[in-house]
């Protein structure tokens, strides 16, 4: 017995071999961590892929060429967009097209408009075996998100141009287009009118010499009205517009007339046939039909207006106010 107790005291006080006995006792915690850091890194990963997916589902969703946004833009009430889930479903699985090694619990999209809003929601739910955990007792881990977008409707606008046509809108833009004119006509004349008797008008005179009227100025302006409407628009229809004109045409009012109240330095404020006022410049607010590259482009007062609008002015009532008016032209 002597002897035993002896070794055991040697046991006890020997240091020799200590290094891996600690190793031995520390491996178990070590490995732990370093699993759990490694399974925590592979959900972390797939984690990140998913939320992208969703990011790009919710936002793809609802853009502006989107088919939920086209859908949006007809609903006269707020309410779920079916379309929009279909496209957000159909975004996030090409997103996680070729992504292995992960289970999807599920994807739940959900596409709505209230108001002006159109708001795309995707939440997602996947699970990932694990490799070290799983000696640990946790055989997979759970990872979801949730992503939101919105998107504002635009506007829509109704356009109400009323457009002067009035003679003195024959009168060249600038000074020196004034100048330009009176310069080259015998009477000294600063209009361009267009005297539907003579085929050398001051019109045509104007357009050989290459000066800008007022009405040409108002013609371009209104072109390129339309021409940004119908480049903006979203939704067909989102622009309508309806133009008026100050009154009578050239052949009933006569520019003439005014023309030679210029010449005696008085010029009256002209009337049309029924004393509505304002008399027609010939000069046209802009040539009908499209432009070669297949604007949309303006045209006359007269022709674009309501055509009721114009019948009542000829029977000397008073035009339909803008709300009855059917929109003659749209962007």
């Amino acid at each position: 017995m002597r002897a035993l107790f002896h070794l055991i005291r040697r046991f006890r006080s020997d240091q020799r071999g200590n290094i891996a006995v600690i190793f031995v006792l520390a491996l178990m915690p070590i490995l732990s961590a370093i699993g759990c850091a490694i399974d925590y890194s592979r959900a972390t990963q797939l984690r990140s892929k998913l939320q992208s997916a969703a990011d790009a589902a919710s936002v793809g969703s609802i853009a502006k060429a989107s088919p939920a946004f086209i859908a949006a833009g007809s609903m006269i009430t707020d309410g779920p967009i079916p379309a929009g889930v279909t496209d957000a479903t159909n975004i996030f699985n090409g997103n996680m097209s070729g992504v292995t090694g992960y289970t999807l619990n599920s994807v739940i999209p959900t596409v709505a408009k209230s108001g002006g809003t159109v708001t795309s929601t995707v939440q997602f739910s996947a699970s990932l075996s694990t490799i070290f955990l799983g000696m640990m007792g946790t055989s997979k881990m759970t990872v979801t998100g949730t992503s939101t977008s919105t998107a504002n409707m635009p506007l829509f606008i109704d356009f109400y141009l009323l457009l002067d046509n009035s003679p003195s809108m024959g009168v060249g833009a600038t000074p020196a287009d004034v100048t330009t004119m009176v310069n080259n006509t015998p009477d000294k004349c600063a209009f361009a009118c267009h005297d539907l008797n003579n085929s050398n008008n001051y019109y045509k005179l104007a357009k050989t010499l290459g000066v800008t009227t007022r009405i040409d100025v108002l013609r371009s302006a209104t072109q390129s009205l339309m021409d940004t409407a119908a480049a903006t628009q979203t939704y067909t229809n989102q622009f309508r517009m309806a133009i008026y004109d100050f009154g009578g045409d050239a052949g009933s009012a006569g520019c003439a007339r005014a023309r030679r109240a210029h010449r005696r330095g008085v010029l009256p404020v002209p009337r049309g046939p029924h004393g509505q006022a304002g008399v027609r410049v010939a000069g046209e607010i802009a040539d009908p039909g499209r432009a070669p590259g297949g604007t949309a482009r303006a045209r006359t007062g007269t022709e674009i207006a309501d055509k009721r609008g114009r019948e009542g002015r000829r029977g000397g009532n008073r035009a339909q106010p803008p709300g009855r008016v059917r929109a003659a032209s749209r962007g």
